[in-house]
């Protein structure tokens, strides 16, 4: 006996700007960060403009570090149409793998204070630490584990996506003919 077809993927995807974000809705964005010092770039440094640089300064002032399973909420109060953004630390890029990552989506999981969807750039991918195929096959392993998990929607590029779309189609597709 076979699963029953499934009809929509696990991730839904929005391209990495504001306007987009904002339309998505949502009700959480996540921001995976190192802690090496840099100005805040992509989504990241987008959501911190909105801000109005509220990230940036928790990173001067030491309140923030990057450290692994280093979380810091920040509420939106209104300037976006989510809830609060939550800043992930991923600890030093050069000890970024499988195992940052999958740790680093789990937190983001479990601090996500909404039923509805979760807007994420995946670790590692805005700062080109992570290839998009990596990313999305480390994601899918997490989603086979952790299928309970808040709905997700990946913050990517168009040519991120045309990467990253096949292999999830041949996921669910493996889904969908595995035996029950």
């Amino acid at each position: 006996m076979t699963r029953p077809k499934t009809s929509q993927p696990p991730f839904s995807f929005v391209a990495p700007r504001l306007d987009r974000v904002e339309a998505a809705g949502g009700t959480d964005i996540c921001l995976f960060l190192f802690e090496e010092k840099q100005p805040l770039q992509g989504l990241a440094g987008l959501v911190d403009w909105r801000l109005l640089g509220r990230i940036s300064n928790a990173i001067i002032d030491r309140e923030f570090a990057g450290r692994p399973g280093e979380c810091r909420l920040f509420p939106t109060e209104g300037r976006l149409p989510q809830k609060q953004v939550m800043a992930m630390g991923l600890g030093p890029r050069t000890s970024f793998g499988a195992d940052a990552f999958r740790a680093a989506v789990d937190a983001m999981w479990t601090h996500s204070v909404g039923d509805g969807p979760i807007i994420a750039s995946l670790p590692g991918r805005g700062e080109g630490v992570c290839d998009s195929a990596d990313a999305m096959e480390w994601l899918l392993a997490l989603h086979d584990e952790r299928p309970d998990h808040p709905p997700l929607i990946v913050a990517e590029t168009g040519g991120a996506q045309q990467v990253m779309l096949p292999i999830l189609e041949k996921w669910r597709l493996k889904q969908v003919l595995q035996p029950a």
